[in-house]
C-alpha cells in the first residue's frame, strides 16, 4: 500500500497509451486457450520485444465496443493465417462470412484543421476539388509498390459491378480503384482513387482488392 497513491483528477480523463484488441478470422480449438496456444502466439509475434512492429488494420468494432483487427508482419504475411498453420489456433469461418459480408469501400484521406500545403489534382467544379498534401503525394511511390505486391498475389477479377473496390493497373502501374461503369467488350471505367481521375480499362487489368489495402 505503500507504493500507491490517489490518481490526480487531471490524470482520470488522459487516453491510455494501449489499446485491447482481438485477432479476427481464428479460434480455441476447445473450450479456452490452452497453455501451449499461448505460449506459442507469445513467439510467433514477439510479445514485449520493441523491435518487432505489426501492421494492424481494424476489421469491425462490435456492439460492445471490441476491436477487432487483422495482422501483418514486417514481411506481409498474415498473422492469423500464420497460427492457424502453425495450429497455434483454428480457423473461424464465422468471423470471415461476416467481414466479406461487409462491403469493401474505399477510405477517402482525411485534413488536419490549418494551413497545408497541398496539390490539386482535378477540379470536378470551382467548388468541389480533389486535392492531396504535399506530405501524402510523397507517399504516393511507397503505396504503388504496395499495390504491385498486392495484385501479384491477388485473384483476376471474373465480373465486377458499379461501386466495387479493385485493384486497377493503367500503363503498368497499380492503383487502388473503384468501379464506376460497367462497359461492353470486358471494359470497365475505373476512378483511380489516389489519382483522382478515371480511366477505361480491360477486366484483365483488374484484381481482386483485399481490406489491407483499401
Amino acid at each position: 500500500m505503500t507504493s500507491l497513491r490517489p490518481l490526480p483528477q487531471e490524470m482520470a480523463s488522459t487516453p491510455g497509451l494501449v489499446c485491447k484488441v482481438s485477432l479476427n478470422g481464428i479460434k480455441s480449438g476447445g473450450k479456452d486457450w490452452s497453455e501451449d496456444q499461448i505460449g506459442g502466439a507469445e513467439i510467433v509475434l514477439d510479445v514485449g520485444k520493441d523491435v518487432t512492429q505489426f501492421s494492424v488494420k481494424v476489421v469491425k468494432v462490435d456492439s460492445s465496443g471490441e476491436i477487432w483487427v487483422s495482422m501483418k508482419d514486417s514481411e506481409g504475411t498474415d498473422v492469423a493465417t500464420l497460427m492457424i498453420e502453425t495450429e497455434i489456433a483454428v480457423a473461424d469461418m464465422l468471423a470471415h462470412k461476416e467481414v466479406s459480408q461487409a462491403p469493401l469501400e474505399y477510405q477517402p484521406g482525411c485534413l488536419a484543421m490549418g494551413t497545408q500545403s497541398v496539390i490539386v489534382l482535378t477540379a470536378i467544379s470551382p467548388m468541389e476539388l480533389y486535392i492531396c498534401s504535399q506530405e501524402m503525394f510523397l507517399q504516393l511511390s511507397t503505396t504503388m509498390d504496395m499495390l504491385a505486391q498486392a495484385a501479384a498475389s491477388s485473384t483476376p477479377v471474373k465480373t465486377v459491378q458499379d461501386d466495387d473496390s479493385v485493384l486497377a493497373c493503367d500503363d503498368g502501374t497499380w492503383y487502388r480503384g473503384k468501379v464506376v461503369k460497367v462497359m461492353g467488350d470486358n471494359m470497365v471505367q475505373v476512378e483511380l482513387v489516389d489519382l483522382a481521375i478515371t480511366a477505361t480499362l480491360s477486366m484483365a487489368h483488374l484484381r481482386i482488392a483485399s481490406p489491407d489495402v483499401m
